[in-house]
C-alpha cells in the first residue's frame, strides 16, 4: 500500500497519514521526492490503486486541515482538472461538484470533489487544459480554502495521495423466472391420474384413444419394481396397460451468473421398464421406448424448461407377458442434480392431478346384475370399466349407450361431489328404467346417509324424489342403477333449488367433482330376515 509507483525515483518515499477524523476516501498518503508532475496525464508516483488527493467534502477539509499540513514542493497540487482551457465558472460559482456550473471540473477517478462553497476571488481565469491548481498559503479552517489557475505553473515532486474512488457494482437483478399456470391451482390433488386398461396387447403400446378405462384412480408415485407378481390394486398381472396424468411442478430453472440470458432449466428424466413406455412433458415426446423388452431396460431423455409453475405430463405404459415393472426419476435444480423419485406426496411433492368436472362411471356387465326378486344388486365388486362422463344423462335407446358394450344385462354406478353454493332446500330425482338409488352425505361425514332416493325394482320409465336442505359444501353423490331387460333404457339425474333458479334440470358437470376414490362403495344391501317357525300349542 505505501510502495510508490513503478520507475518512481528511489528518493521517493510514501508515508500513511494520521487522520483524526472522518476522510471518505478511507486513508491519506504523504509521498514526497517523487515523480514530479503538472498535469493530469501525467505519471505520477502514487501506490498502486491510488491517486493524488482531493477532498470530497467539507469535512473532509476540517478532517485533513488537523491532521495534515500543507505539502510545497515548490506547489502544493489538488487533483482538479478540466479537460479544456478556459477556468469555466471557477470566478463566479463556487467551486464544489455538486455546483452545475463546474460540471466541467473533474478528478482523475471521477469521484465528488469540493474546494468552496461561496465564490473564490483567487482566480485569473487563464487555466490551462488538464494541468494541477495550486492550493495557496496555509488554509485556517475549511472555508477559507484558496486556489490558482493560473496556466500550467502548478508542479511539484511532494503531493497527498489517496485510494481512487471505485464505483460500487451495480445490484444484478436476476430476471424472475416467468410462471406457468395451466389450471388453478386450487383445482389440483397431490399425486397423478391413473388409468389401467385390461386388453391383450400386442408388441407396441395401443392407441389410448380406442378404450375405456377398466379403473382409475390416484397414485401418488410411479413406482412399480419389476414383479411377476399382480401389481398393488390391478386385478391382472398380463396384457393391461396404464396411463397416468396430471402436471409435473418445476419451482428452480437454472441462470447464468449475471442474470442477462433468460432463465431457463434443464432436467433429466429415467425410465426403468418391462415392457415398453413414452414419456410426454408439455406434449413433447421426452423418452420413448414403446416396444415389447425381452428385459428390464432403462431409458433416459431431457426437457428444457423456460418457466417454473405447471408442466403437463403423461407416461404411457403397457405389459404383454411375464414380469412387469415400471420406475421414474427425474433430476435438476430441484433435485440438487441429484436423481430422485417425483412424487406427489407432502412437503416437496411435484406431481399433480387435475380432479375433474362431472362423475366417475363405473360399469359392470353380467348374468346377476339383478338380485332374485328384481333389485338393485351389489356393486362393491370389481367393475368392468371406468370413466369420467359430463352429466348422468342417458336417452332411452333399444342400443348401446355410448361407450357400453351392451344393451342389456349390465349395472352402473356414479359417484362425485356435488358442489352447492346457494343455501336452501333442494329437489333431487331419478328417472330410469329398470331400477336406480341415490344416496346423498355430507363430505365430512360419508358415514351418515341424508337423502336417499329409493327408484328400485324392474320397472318402466319411472320417477323417484327426494327433498333436503343443503348448506354451501360439499355433498358426496352416489347413484346406482341397473337394467335388466327391456326394449328401451334410460336414466336421468335432476336437481332444483336456489343454483337452478328453481327450475328442475340434470345436475351439470361444473356442479360435480368426479369421484377418485377406489375402490368407490356402496350401502350393503339389507340382509333377509330369516323366517322363524311358529310352534303350535300343545
Amino acid at each position: 500500500m505505501l510502495k510508490p509507483s513503478n520507475k518512481s525515483p528511489k528518493s521517493c518515499r510514501c508515508t500513511q497519514v494520521t487522520l483524526s477524523g472522518r476522510y471518505s476516501p478511507g486513508i491519506l498518503i504523504k509521498c514526497e521526492q517523487c515523480l514530479k508532475v503538472s498535469k493530469s496525464t501525467q505519471k505520477n508516483s502514487c501506490p498502486k490503486g491510488m491517486k493524488i488527493f482531493s477532498p470530497r467534502s467539507r469535512n473532509d477539509w476540517k478532517t485533513f486541515l488537523v491532521s495534515a499540513q500543507p505539502l510545497f514542493a515548490p506547489n502544493w497540487i489538488i487533483d482538479i482538472t478540466r479537460p479544456s482551457n478556459g477556468c469555466g465558472g471557477c470566478k463566479k460559482y463556487a467551486m464544489n461538484s455538486k455546483q452545475p456550473h463546474q460540471a466541467t471540473w473533474r478528478t482523475s477517478d471521477g469521484s465528488a470533489w469540493w474546494l468552496r462553497s461561496t465564490r473564490a476571488d483567487a482566480p485569473s481565469g487563464d487555466y490551462s487544459a488538464n494541468c494541477f491548481m495550486n492550493l495557496n498559503g496555509n488554509p485556517s479552517s475549511e472555508d477559507t480554502i484558496e486556489f490558482n489557475d493560473v496556466k500550467c505553473k502548478a508542479r511539484s515532486r511532494s503531493y497527498y495521495c489517496q485510494p481512487k474512488f471505485v464505483k460500487p457494482k451495480k445490484k444484478v437483478i436476476k430476471p424472475k423466472a416467468p410462471v406457468q399456470r395451466l389450471v388453478p391451482y386450487s383445482k389440483l390433488k397431490r399425486g397423478l391420474k391413473e388409468e389401467v386398461f385390461y386388453f391383450k396387447q400386442g408388441k407396441a403400446l395401443p392407441d389410448f384413444q380406442k378404450h375405456i378405462p377398466s379403473m382409475f384412480r390416484s397414485v401418488s408415485k410411479i413406482w412399480y419394481p419389476k414383479t411377476a407378481a399382480t401389481w398393488r390394486g390391478l386385478s391382472q398381472k398380463d396384457n393391461f396397460a396404464v396411463r397416468w396424468s396430471g402436471f409435473i411442478l418445476i419451482s428452480k430453472l437454472e441462470s447464468n451468473n449475471f442474470g442477462i440470458k433468460s432463465v431457463g432449466g434443464q432436467y433429466s428424466f429415467k425410465i426403468s421398464s418391462d415392457d415398453g413406455c413414452r414419456l410426454h412433458i408439455d406434449n413433447k415426446v421426452i423418452i420413448n421406448s414403446d416396444k415389447k423388452r425381452a428385459a428390464w431396460i432403462t431409458r433416459k431423455g431431457k426437457a428444457k424448461f423456460e418457466k417454473i409453475g405447471q408442466h403437463s405430463f403423461k407416461l404411457e405404459y403397457f405389459e404383454k407377458l411375464g414380469a412387469a415393472g415400471i420406475e421414474l426419476k427425474y433430476k435438476g435444480a430441484d433435485t440438487g442434480g441429484r436423481w430422485k423419485t417425483p412424487s406427489g406426496g407432502s412437503g416437496t411433492g411435484v406431481l399433480r392431478y387435475f380432479q375433474e368436472q362431472g362423475f366417475k362411471e363405473e360399469i359392470y356387465y353380467g348374468k346377476q346384475v339383478a338380485n332374485k326378486g328384481g333389485v338393485m344388486p351389489n356393486l362393491n365388486r370389481v367393475s368392468a370399466a371406468q370413466r369420467i362422463v359430463k352429466m348422468v344423462n342417458y336417452k332411452a335407446t333399444a342400443g348401446n349407450w355410448p361407450g357400453f358394450t351392451k344393451p342389456t344385462k349390465f349395472a352402473v354406478r356414479w359417484s362425485g361431489e356435488l358442489q352447492i353454493h346457494k343455501t336452501g332446500r333442494y329437489q333431487f330425482q331419478i328417472a330410469s328404467t329398470d331400477g336406480s338409488k341415490l344416496y346423498i352425505r355430507n363430505a365430512f361425514k360419508p358415514s351418515k346417509i341424508a337423502l336417499e332416493v329409493d327408484n328400485d325394482g324392474i320397472h318402466s320409465m319411472r320417477k323417484a324424489e327426494g327433498t333436503m336442505v343443503i348448506n354451501s359444501q360439499k355433498w358426496k353423490i352416489l347413484i346406482e342403477c341397473f337394467q335388466d331387460k327391456g326394449d328401451k333404457k334410460s336414466i336421468e339425474f335432476l336437481y332444483m333449488g336456489a343454483q337452478t333458479k328453481f327450475n328442475m334440470v340434470p345436475v351439470p358437470a361444473y356442479a360435480m367433482l368426479a369421484s377418485f376414490d377406489n375402490p368407490v362403495k356402496s350401502p350393503e344391501p339389507p340382509k333377509p330376515k330369516k323366517e322363524t317357525k311358529k310352534q303350535g300349542m300343545r
